[in-house]
């Protein structure tokens, strides 16, 4: 996260800091912000359970055998496999003494400006969290891409096939993802019977307990309370890849850097299909259209170090295109778009 504060009091020291000399308050200028744009682009489906979701998978074809005339063959059958992906609570609170909040003429306009603070912290722990969120370190949290794809040796895991080795080493690396959202690819979920996006509750007047029971410290204060509730399923983990080991520091000088549009071919190349330009469709069983929209997920070093080789133009895969109404570096097609939460500190997979 960018940056968190040390104390949770919001006192008159602070009340000073975000004062315009007009008295009203200040408009803040949003330093610490972050582009993790991947929150824009995720498709979100409700979950079929109230703490996660339950995906089936086939794991196993029934088997076809060949016979001569009157000669019986075995019956067989498919297997399947469930796997229940996890979510996490995503939650923050503000909190402010009611006579503190008289201070202000605007008490709204206070408040709007301290809740862009709140929801911009939301996001950036969602975004740190799809990319390396870790159930084994942390059980509140939602099983992110990296500790999936967490490998180049296919001894080691099967989807080790979607995961291409850019030959950096050390800890100063760094991945490019291409993930392709459809319910019967990669997406977001939130639990059943639960409202979807990030819900804010506000109790203007409230008295806070400090010390309990007859006699204790009351406070008579307002809150406001910030959750997003959601979990990432992999329906199937083939339309995903990763371009890990990619030496962010090469990436500076472009001296020995990885060759990054070529292991982007791989990546794609690695998906079930192959059909370019992409198209789509809403049918899980078709193998010759993409399910969904693919992107490309990078962070600005790498989306840089794009941009300048877009320059070169015997390099007609990468050009600049309409994304939303927005200019976005494409790729064969494919927008390439930015997750600042991308580190370039990732130690190498092997």
């Amino acid at each position: 996260m960018a940056g968190t504060t040390a104390t949770a009091v919001y006192d008159l020291i602070s009340w000073a800091k975000t004062r315009a000399p007009d008295f009203g308050p200040a408009v803040i200028a949003e330093l610490l912000n972050q582009s993790n744009e991947a929150m824009q682009d995720a498709v979100v489906l409700e979950g079929n359970l109230p703490t996660g979701h339950v995906i089936t998978q086939r794991t196993g074809l029934p088997t076809t055998y060949t016979r001569q005339l009157n000669s019986p063959v075995q019956v067989s059958r498919g297997q399947t496999a469930q796997i229940q992906e996890s979510m996490a609570i995503f939650e923050t609170w503000a909190e402010y003494d009611a006579r503190m909040l008289k201070l202000w003429a605007d008490q709204g306009g206070f408040l709007y400006q301290q809740s862009l603070g709140f929801m911009e912290s939301i996001v950036e722990k969602w975004a740190n969290c799809f990319i390396y969120g870790d159930t084994s370190v942390d059980p509140t949290q939602f099983l992110g891409l990296a500790p999936r794809y967490s490998t180049v040796s296919t001894a080691n895991a099967y989807n080790a096939q979607n995961v291409i080795d850019g030959g950096g080493t050390s800890t100063v690396n760094t991945s490019i993802w291409l993930v392709t959202w459809a319910p019967y690819a990669t997406h977001m979920f939130f639990p059943k019977g639960v409202a979807s996006g990030i819900n804010h509750f506000v109790n203007p007047d409230v008295v806070i307990q400090g010390s309990t029971g007859v006699g204790g410290t009351r406070l008579r204060g307002h809150q406001e309370q910030w959750t997003l509730d959601q979990g990432l399923a992999l329906w199937d983990w083939r339309w995903t890849g990763r371009l890990c080991n990619i030496d962010s520091t090469n990436l500076l000088n472009q001296t020995g850097a990885t060759d990054l549009t070529e292991g982007m071919i791989d990546l794609m190349y690695r998906m079930p299909s192959i059909s370019t330009p992409p198209s789509t469709s809403g049918n899980p069983m078709s193998s010759l259209v993409i399910p969904g929209k693919q992107v490309f997920y990078c962070n600005r070093r790498v989306r840089a170090a794009l941009h300048k080789q877009m320059l070169n133009k015997t390099n007609n895969q990468l050009s600049m295109e309409d994304w939303y109404g927005h200019k976005v570096i494409h790729f064969a097609g494919i927008p390439v778009r930015n997750i600042d939460q991308i580190t370039n500190t990732e130690a190498q997979l092997t």
